[in-house]
Parts: structure tokens; C-alpha cells; sequence
């Protein structure tokens, strides 16, 4: 095996730890394995690696809310994507860079970016890529006031977040549309009350909980606190079913904690 191949393949594992670490919140963990990923990438002169360096970076500033520095990182792995005529890759960056768009309130440039990335991502075998733009499209058009052009989006991601198992997607979707519809018959408009609003962040916090234990629960009861049975009676409020420690709904036979 040659060194190049082995580079490519540490860049890989890097980028894997790092998406880890980020899901179960260890940023500077994170930030610190992308520095070590990128400086590899930069010196094999690999512009595909470096692109996939710099979309990591651009995920992890965006979920720390700093904005312009994830669109500095993403516009750079658009360019470089471009360069290397890498249409995925190019939807993903473009799906990417709209979100960040779209969290700091510039609608017609998060349009422009997730329009761009429905397009270059229509081929014959949507994936995770394609639903993650779709979600993000029906968010833009939700906040853009065009209900019905939202719910188709959300919908397709939702068909194509269920056919890749990904419950947390799916949960994430069902939860948008049970909001928009608890709203609708209060006759709030889009805003989100205090009580919404701390249901969301309990939400957020117990799923934070069961991903860092790896969705045992009797250890993610003790890491917020609570007592195990306040846990699954969180869990079943919220729509959550059992996983096991990859993530995947276990069977409704194994009622276990593993």
C-alpha cells in the first residue's frame, strides 16, 4: 500500500473522531483532531481531502454559532469541490453553506445555496446528503412563509431519513410538524412560547444524555441527575424509543439498558 493511500485513510479516521467528539460535545477535542486532519490534508496537496477538512470545520463553527468563521470553511470546500468536479460533495458543501445562511438570517443567499443543492443532488440514488439538503429547504421555506413548499421538502427528507434508519431525523422532523401544528391551533402565528421552548431544550438535553452514555440509560439518568424512571418516562414523552449503542431502535423484545 502506498503513503498516499495511508494518509488518505488517517485523514479518514481523524475526520470520523472528530464527528464523534462533536456529537457528544467535545469541542475542543474536535477542533484540535480537524487542525491535525488538515495540516495532513494541505501537505499531500490533496484538494478533495482538504475540502472534506474544511466542510468538518464548517459543521463544528456553525453548531458553535460562530457564524462567519463556518462560512469562511464551507465557501473554501465549495471552491475546492468545484475544482475537483465533485457533484456530492459540492451539493454538500452548498446544503451546508445555506444553513449557515439561513442561521444568520440571510434568506436570499441561503435560497440561492439550498436551490443550488437540490438540483446538484436529484440523481438517481438520493442519500443522507440529499435529505439533509431537503430539511434544510423545508426549514428556508418555512421561515420564508411558504408552508406548503416546506412540508413537501421536510417530507421527502423525512421518507429518505426513514429509509436510512436514522430515528433521530425522523424524530427531529416529527417534532417540526407537531409544532407547527400545536401553533396553528392556538392561533400563535411562528413564534415559540416559553413552555415550547422548554420542552425543546429537555428534548435536547436528554437526547445529549443518551448519545454520550450510548443510550443507556440507567448512565444517562445519572449524567443529568435524574432517576432511571424519569428517564424512560422523558423518553416517552418526547417519542424516543430505546436504542442500542450504535443508535439503532432496538427490537421491541429487548427491553434492556445496554
Amino acid at each position: 500500500m502506498n503513503t498516499e493511500s495511508t494518509r488518505e485513510r488517517e485523514i479518514r479516521v481523524l475526520l470520523d473522531a472528530a464527528t464523534a467528539d462533536r456529537i457528544r460535545g467535545r469541542v475542543a477535542d474536535a477542533e484540535q483532531l480537524l487542525e491535525e486532519a488538515l495540516a495532513i490534508a494541505r501537505s499531500e496537496d490533496r484538494p478533495e481531502l482538504v475540502a472534506a477538512v474544511r466542510a468538518s470545520q464548517g459543521v463544528l463553527e456553525r453548531n458553535r454559532g460562530n457564524l462567519d468563521s463556518a462560512n469562511v470553511a464551507l465557501a473554501e470546500a465549495l471552491d475546492l469541490r468545484r475544482q475537483v468536479a465533485d457533484p456530492l460533495g459540492i451539493a454538500r458543501a452548498l446544503g451546508d453553506l445555506g444553513r449557515v445562511h439561513l442561521d444568520a438570517g440571510r434568506s436570499s443567499e441561503a435560497s440561492r445555496c439550498i436551490e443550488e443543492a437540490l438540483e446538484t443532488s436529484s440523481g438517481p440514488e438520493p442519500g443522507r446528503t440529499r435529505a439533509e439538503i431537503l430539511e434544510n429547504a423545508g426549514l428556508l421555506h418555512a421561515r420564508l412563509g411558504s408552508p406548503d413548499r416546506a412540508e413537501e421538502c421536510l417530507l421527502e427528507a423525512r421518507s429518505l431519513y426513514d429509509q436510512l434508519d436514522d430515528v433521530d431525523a425522523v424524530d427531529r422532523i416529527d417534532a417540526f410538524f407537531h409544532r407547527r401544528d400545536r401553533e396553528a391551533g392556538r392561533g400563535e402565528g411562528p413564534a415559540v412560547g416559553l413552555d415550547e421552548e422548554l420542552q425543546l431544550l429537555e428534548r435536547r438535553r436528554l437526547l445529549e444524555a443518551l448519545e454520550a452514555e450510548g443510550w443507556n440509560q440507567s448512565r444517562a439518568a445519572r449524567r443529568l441527575g435524574v432517576t432511571e424512571t424519569r428517564v424512560r418516562n422523558l423518553m416517552r414523552r418526547h417519542g424516543l424509543r430505546p436504542r442500542n449503542r450504535r443508535g439503532r431502535p432496538r427490537k421491541s423484545a429487548d427491553r434492556s439498558t445496554v
